[in-house]
Parts: structure tokens; C-alpha cells; sequence
């Protein structure tokens, strides 16, 4: 196979290709990465160069940096972070308590994500947290954020799931919890089961309704939000055009159609679900 130089473009590299051609278009090492749909994503070239799959563009952090400029947080600030899988494994966390750090304020950080969990899992406990209002009281929170849904969705139906009338009626319950507890609060709309653009994702229609649960219940309840679906859908539209008007399943903001990656140095591309994440959740905070 041949090498190729730094002038190769995201799209062969994109493009569904068998282990020769990958080589010889891309100039990359064939190391088996495919996306389940087939698609050749290269890592590496065999000039060692990063692989034109790592060549999507940095989403912005403009959102984190306002947040510490404001100074809106204070050292004093107790921040409790629920959701699931996604926060648990701290990514975008990390991210946003980094930048605050950064600029001198060092806020606690409760990290209350548990993978799996459902909203309902959140309010009643799970896994070893406790329930909602035992969390509140044990952390003491001055500023609260909610992400969560996706288990909702993806494992439906089962007894721990929700529909959406009752995730609408649970989150507006939650959101009322922490206000009557005089915490500040930010509520986070599900991301994405599937990269794919044009709602081609199977879960698609129902992440979407959703996501306009949390945006309805953010109204009612005054809320503070940050519209994750919403983020994530405007980046892959722009960015994950190959196969063309489909788009790949997953291997662009995150390494399985769900998570982001937590280093950036594992998987540099994929950690770019964690930036949006990051910075998105940020505007909630800075809101609320």
C-alpha cells in the first residue's frame, strides 16, 4: 500500500472502502476500525500523521471560558452534577471544573452521574446513590445540574423507564425539589443514540420528544437550559456528511453512538462530544 500525504481529505478516508483501498486512498495503517455500517475509519497514517478522520473541527469553548470570566461561580459554590452513564464518566465535567480552575475558582464538585441510570433512578436512587432528596441534603448544593433521558429512551420499555408524559412530570418534580431546596438549577436535554444525520438513528423521533419535554419543563419551572440535543444535531449536520446524507454511526462525537471519549489523547476526535458537552451545559450554568 502507498503512503499519502497531509493533503488527504476527510471524505476517502470517510468513504466505504475495503481494507486496500482504505490504504491506498488514505495512506493509513488498517488497524480494523469500522464503524458497524463498515466504514473505514483510519487512525493513523503510515507516515505516522493524524488520520483525516481527526481532521472534524474543534467545536467551541467559547460558552466555559464566559462561564469563568463571569465569575458567576464562586469558590464557595457547591456544584452537584446528576445524570448517568455520560457524567459518570466525568469528561465534560473535568472539562468545566478545569476552566473554572484555570481562572483561579475552585468550586466542590459532586459528580452524581450512575451509569444506567433513568430518571426515575435519579429521584429514587440507584446503584448505591440514595434518593434525590438525600442527595440534596448530604451535598448541600448551591447550583445544580440535571442530565438525563437517554437510558429512558435506549432501554425502553422496562419498570426503571419512563415515558415521556412521565419524564416531563418526574424532571418538572425534580426541578421543584431543588428550587424549594434555594439551589440554582440547569436542566440538559438529551444528546444522541446514533451519529447519523436526516434522523435516520432508530431512536431519533423519540429522543426528540425528549428533548422537548426538558425544553418544556425548563419553561415552566424557569430553569435554566442547556439544549445538548440540540448541539449535537447542528454539528453532525455540518460535520457528518460522509456517506453522503447519512452520515456514519458513530467514531465523530462519540466511540459508540453514545459516549463521548474521556481523553482527549485516547481518541482526540471523539472527545470533541465531551467539548460540546462542556460547553453547552456551560450556558445552562452561566444562566441559571
Amino acid at each position: 500500500s502507498s503512503s499519502s500525504s497531509s493533503s488527504c481529505t476527510i471524505a476517502p478516508c470517510a468513504a466505504q472502502l475495503n481494507e486496500t483501498d482504505c490504504e491506498s486512498m488514505c495512506g493509513c495503517m488498517w488497524n480494523s476500525t469500522t464503524t458497524p455500517s463498515g466504514i473505514c475509519l483510519c487512525e493513523q497514517r503510515e507516515d505516522g500523521s493524524p488520520a483525516c478522520s481527526a481532521q472534524y473541527p474543534s467545536p467551541t469553548n467559547s460558552s466555559i471560558i464566559e462561564l469563568a470570566q463571569s465569575k458567576l461561580i464562586s469558590n464557595n459554590e457547591r456544584i452537584v452534577f446528576f445524570g448517568d452513564s455520560i457524567t459518570e464518566q466525568a469528561g465534560y465535567v473535568i472539562l468545566i471544573q478545569s476552566f473554572l480552575n484555570n481562572y483561579g475558582i475552585t468550586p466542590q464538585i459532586f459528580n452524581r452521574g450512575k451509569s444506567g441510570a433513568t430518571i426515575k433512578n435519579i429521584r429514587d436512587g440507584y446503584n448505591g446513590q440514595p434518593d434525590f432528596d438525600t442527595v440534596l441534603k448530604q451535598d448541600n448544593p448551591t447550583l445544580v445540574s440535571i442530565m438525563i433521558g437517554i437510558n429512558d429512551v435506549w432501554h425502553t420499555p422496562s419498570n426503571e423507564t419512563s415515558t415521556v408524559d412521565e419524564f416531563r412530570v418526574i424532571l418538572t418534580d425534580l426541578v421543584q425539589r431543588v428550587q424549594r431546596f434555594g439551589a440554582k438549577i440547569s436542566i440538559s436535554t438529551v444528546s444522541v443514540i446514533g451519529e447519523q444525520i436526516n434522523g435516520l438513528n432508530g431512536l431519533d423521533s423519540l429522543l426528540l420528544s425528549f428533548a422537548d419535554a426538558t425544553r418544556y419543563v425548563s419553561q415552566i419551572t424557569g430553569a435554566a437550559l442547556s439544549d445538548v440535543h440540540a448541539e449535537y444535531l447542528l454539528y453532525e449536520q455540518l460535520n457528518n456528511v460522509y456517506p453522503p446524507g447519512v452520515g456514519i454511526f458513530s467514531g465523530i462525537l462519540s466511540v459508540d453512538g453514545v459516549h463521548p471519549c474521556m481523553s482527549y489523547a485516547l481518541c482526540p476526535l471523539q472527545s470533541h462530544g465531551n467539548v460540546i458537552l462542556a460547553n453547552t451545559i456551560s450556558k445552562g450554568l452561566t444562566k441559571a
